[in-house]
């Protein structure tokens, strides 16, 4: 609730543009959708745009998306840019852009020069407001963007938050349990798409048999049955995602800190004497950082 208010304060004032980073799984298109859905929001943008990104991968295809979300045809004799520019120069009226997922264009080989481009130039136009969601904690191109949650984007839910949370999707009451519930929720990290899939299975099968699932299985069972993977509803799904996103060596850099519950302290100076011949680790560090796989 916090996160929304604060989303819908920015959007409310002077033209905005809005980030909300982090992990996969923590709530980023569901805050921005929150913040969309809001009356205050809805009183000053009569046309407001979502446009999922996670399969577009240039600024030709960002293009098109929002081309057809506008229902705007190209004419002949025109480009796309021109017939989306001709369009927003001439609403009088304050239009805001979601870009869901953008860390695909964005991340997408040798697209990322375009894409800065494009939304740059869309940010340009002094009647559009721009909110994109991104895994990562580094906003996209040269715009005074303005970051929810902390510097490492969006936080994962308080322990009690999540505790409710898991409640109301589950539809079970747990004070028997509650002390087995928190260390369940704690070992989720608390983040949201993990705790709803859990529940999810709460909600049918019995307390017991979800712990054990759980110890035996891990996030391998964090997946809605009967329906097709994907970030919203397998939590393995959405792990591969930033996984893909990431060069090989810092993957195995990755592993390696898996085995680590109590991470590396005085990390700069330490990984270096762990890992002598580990190759271009300092870039390596800078990436899991950039995609919220790993936290300073």
């Amino acid at each position: 609730d916090e996160l929304v208010k604060a989303g819908v304060e920015i959007l409310c004032g002077e033209q905005a543009y809005l980030a909300i980073l982090g992990q996969g799984g923590i709530g980023k298109t569901s805050i921005a959708l929150h913040i969309m859905a809001t009356q205050h929001v809805k009183d000053k943008f009569q046309t407001s745009l979502f446009l999922p990104c996670d399969i577009l991968e240039d600024a030709n295809a960002i293009l098109q998306g929002l081309l057809q979300v506008l229902g705007l045809q190209v004419q002949q004799g025109q480009s796309m840019h021109d017939t989306l520019y001709q369009y927003l120069n001439a609403s009088t009226n304050p239009i805001l852009i979601i870009l869901d997922n953008f860390e695909t264009p964005w991340n997408h080989e040798n697209a990322r020069t375009d894409v800065r481009s494009l939304i740059e130039k869309i940010a340009s136009r002094k009647n559009v407001s721009l909110i994109v969601t991104m895994r990562g904690i580094e906003e996209p191109g040269d715009i005074p963007w303005k970051k929810l949650g902390d510097d490492s984007g969006i936080p994962t839910l308080s322990l009690d938050a999540a505790f409710e949370a898991f409640i109301q999707v589950s539809g079970k009451d747990f004070t028997t349990n509650a002390d087995e519930l928190r260390q369940l929720l704690m070992e989720l990290d608390c983040v949201p798409l993990a705790i709803k899939l859990t529940a999810q299975l709460a909600k049918r099968l019995p307390w017991d048999y979800v712990l054990r699932s759980w110890n035996k299985s891990r996030t391998a069972m964090l997946e809605e049955q009967r329906t097709k993977p994907s970030r919203l509803t397998s939590v393995q799904f959405s792990i591969d995602l930033s996984l893909g996103l990431l060069k090989r060596e810092a993957v195995e850099l990755l592993s390696i800190l898996a085995f680590l519950p109590n991470g590396v302290p005085n990390w700069s100076t330490n990984l270096n004497l762990m890992l002598p011949d580990f190759t271009n680790i300092e870039q390596s560090v800078m990436a899991l950082l950039d995609y919220s796989m790993v936290y300073s």
